[in-house]
């Protein structure tokens, strides 16, 4: 995954900041000189939590890709083929309904609540707690619409 794909991947909620911390540790391990590597810094946060994750990232990234920005076009494709990535996900049973409506809100508000999320607000609407699919089978139904509607611009499946 590229620095942009994983940074819109935190913002969105599909990385947790943990898992961005061990990515940019995979990174950072394997250069010939890690304590020069542009997300050293990222790489050394030991309790990395979204508010630290974030902003370090960001800092990385504008000093080495300044031409970058959240929002844009570029991180919406990206952000649109990372949320395509967890449909396909959520309707092959790898996430939980939870999961995959905790992606809504970041979206909503990282890309001013884009169309091509449909729906799936009203469809995230539920009144379970931690519904299984079979509780909220009209879930799927948003999900698998949004999937045939969703534009496939993105070059990979990283998201980058």
């Amino acid at each position: 995954m590229t620095p942009r794909a994983a940074y819109v991947a935190l913002l969105i909620g599909v990385a947790s900041p943990k898992n961005t911390v061990s990515w940019a540790c995979g990174l950072v391990s394997s250069s010939p000189h890690p304590e020069s590597h542009p997300l050293f810094d990222l790489a050394a946060i030991l309790e990395p939590d979204s508010t630290q994750v974030s902003r370090v990232f960001r800092e990385a990234l504008s000093s080495t890709d300044p031409t970058f920005a959240v929002p844009s076009p570029e991180a919406e494709r990206i952000a649109r083929a990372l949320f395509r990535r967890a449909c396909t996900d959520y309707l092959g049973g790898r996430l939980s309904p939870s999961q995959i409506c905790a992606l809504v809100y970041p979206i909503e508000q990282v890309f001013d609540f884009p169309s091509w999320l449909g729906h799936l607000y009203d469809a995230c609407d539920w009144r379970v707690a931690d519904p299984t699919p079979s509780q909220v089978p009209f879930l799927a139904e948003e999900v698998a619409k949004l999937l045939r509607a969703l534009p496939d611009d993105v070059p990979d499946e990283n998201g980058s």
